[in-house]
């Protein structure tokens, strides 16, 4: 299952990060920086148009972070939902704690 859940979680924020990245390209980017951000960079001979996909990358950073974040709080609030609560101590151990052995 967790093999399953990273994989998913990498095509998911991958899928976030690209998507973000090319809607916060300016309209007159060279297609190579459409492709992918090492293309943006190598094809980009004019220092504001290197700044505009930096900014794309970071944008799209932003975005998959946010949504991982809310994976990992939507978890967080599952979990204490829906576990069942415990003793922090078996009986055996807490006899065993009470009686300083």
């Amino acid at each position: 299952m967790r093999q399953v859940g990273g994989a998913i979680g990498v095509a998911v924020l991958g899928t976030v990060l690209n998507a973000a990245y090319r809607s916060a390209l300016p309209g007159a980017v060279p297609p190579p920086a459409r492709d992918g951000v090492a293309s943006g960079v190598a094809s980009s001979a004019d220092p504001g148009m290197l700044h505009a996909v930096q900014a794309a990358f970071t944008h799209g950073m932003d975005a998959s972070l946010v949504v991982a974040g809310a994976v990992a709080l939507a978890g967080t609030v599952l979990a204490l939902v829906l576990m069942p609560a415990r003793s922090p101590l078996v009986p055996e151990a807490r006899v065993l704690a009470e009686s300083g052995v």
